[in-house]
């Protein structure tokens, strides 16, 4: 089975030293990803944010962190990157027009290397800077940003590639389920996507992350397990691989 990933932030330049980007790190899509390569069956392109988290980096403050649990994460990292190696593929981005070219060249693959699965966990811009400065704004300068509309690349994916499986994200703040929903359905309608991951900020900055799993027919509810940092990961890893086997 062939996975294609994505994961961390985009970023909108503003000028040739500053942009506009958003709070994720990528964390949860490189979890994603390491439990996706638990299955011996799929192979894994992971497109990444380069400054941000990949599955196989380690960022590690020891003054922060118990020191053995610290190296313990390093070898466990190191010896699974080691049994997954060949499986594993890593292509990384920094811009949203960066994004948008490596995953359009994702899609654009003969029909025997193109993905069976995409999940898209990427935090992707909706709006880009139409302005942006070839240099470097002086800081005495007044500055004013125009911003207009990113393409919807999501909606490429079923276009490019019908036959895929694909797994979408949708962040709201402050929502009720009602609203969750209501807008992972919206989004299973307009661009295809096969399951919609639902999720609200509130929940996440509260320490009790909790996801509900949208499909056509179904709605599913899932919480953190604090024994289990891996917990949820591997739920969208599971449901994910399920769906590329039918």
């Amino acid at each position: 089975m062939r996975v294609l990933l994505t994961s961390g932030g985009t970023k909108v330049p503003i000028d040739r030293v500053r942009s506009i980007t958003n709070m994720s790190r990528g964390t949860f899509g490189a979890k994603i990803a390491r439990q996706f390569l638990l299955f011996p069956d799929v192979s894994l392109t992971y497109l990444g944010a380069k400054e941000f988290r990949m599955p196989f980096s380690i960022h590690e403050d020891f003054a922060e962190s118990e020191g053995y649990d610290a190296i313990q994460t390093v070898v466990d990292r190191a010896v699974q990157y080691a049994n997954c190696a060949e499986r594993y593929r890593q292509i990384t981005y920094k811009t949203f027009d960066d994004y948008a070219n490596r995953l359009r060249e994702c899609l654009n693959l003969p029909t025997n290397m193109l993905p069976d699965v995409v999940v898209l966990t990427a935090a992707v811009s909706d709006y880009v800077v139409s302005n942006p400065i070839d240099g470097k704004v002086r800081s005495r300068d007044d500055l004013e940003i125009q911003l207009e509309k990113a393409p919807k690349l999501i909606r490429e994916i079923k276009e490019r590639h019908p036959n895929c499986k694909l797994i979408g994200f949708k962040l709201l703040v402050d929502s009720n389920d009602e609203e969750l929903i209501l807008a992972a359905q919206d989004s299973i309608k307009k661009n295809g996507c096969d399951l919609v991951v639902a999720n609200d900020l509130r929940d996440i900055r509260a320490g009790k992350h909790r996801l509900l799993l949208v499909s056509d027919d179904a709605v599913k509810e899932y919480h953190s397990n604090p024994y289990d940092p891996e917990y949820l990961a591997n739920v969208v890893a599971k449901e994910s691989h399920k769906l590329g086997q039918t």
